[in-house]
C-alpha cells in the first residue's frame, strides 16, 4: 500500500493541475463535459508513460485502452463533483485519494485483463449516470448558457 505522502502527492499535485487549471480554462470554451472529455484525454495519455517508455510495466496493447476507458470517464465524475460542490478542489482531490486508497487495498489483478476492463467499463456506466443525472450542469454551454442557444 502506498504510503500517505504518495497518495496525497498524486491527488493534490493532479488536481490541482486537471481540474483546478484545465478544466476550469476548458469551460471557457466548452461545457463541462466537453472539458471534462479533453481533460480525461490528457490525463489517461499522462498515465501511460508506465506503460510506453522503454521497458515499461504492462502490455500496451491492453493497459493503454483500458487507461482511456477508465479515466476518461472518472475525469468527467471528477468535474460533476467540482461542479456540484461549486469548485471545491478539495471535494475532489478527497475522492481522487479516496480511489487511490480503494486501488490499492482491492488491486485488479494483472493477469486477468478481462477485469480491468470490467473494472472500465463500470467507470464507464458510472459516469453514464453521472450525465444523465447532471445533464443541465454538464451539458450547459459556456458562460452559463443553455446548449445551443447562442444569445444571452
Amino acid at each position: 500500500m502506498p504510503g500517505l505522502g504518495a497518495i496525497l502527492a498524486g491527488s493534490l499535485g493532479e488536481e490541482l493541475g486537471w481540474r483546478g487549471l484545465a478544466q476550469p480554462a476548458l469551460e471557457r470554451r466548452r461545457s463541462v463535459f466537453g472539458a471534462a472529455v479533453v481533460v480525461g484525454v490528457l490525463w489517461a495519455t499522462w498515465h501511460c508513460w508506465a506503460v510506453l517508455a522503454p521497458g515499461g510495466t504492462g502490455d500496451w496493447r491492453t493497459d493503454v485502452p483500458v487507461t482511456y476507458l477508465r479515466l476518461v470517464p472518472t475525469a468527467v465524475i471528477y468535474a460533476w463533483i467540482l461542479t456540484a460542490s461549486r469548485g471545491s478542489l478539495l471535494a475532489v482531490m478527497v475522492a481522487h485519494a479516496a480511489h487511490d486508497v480503494a486501488v490499492t487495498a482491492i488491486p485488479v489483478p494483472d493477469d486477468d485483463p478481462t477485469l480491468g476492463v470490467l473494472v472500465a467499463v463500470l467507470y464507464l456506466l458510472g459516469a453514464a449516470v453521472v450525465c444523465v443525472a447532471a445533464r443541465q450542469q454538464l451539458f450547459r454551454a459556456p458562460g452559463g448558457r443553455e446548449p445551443g442557444r447562442l444569445g444571452g
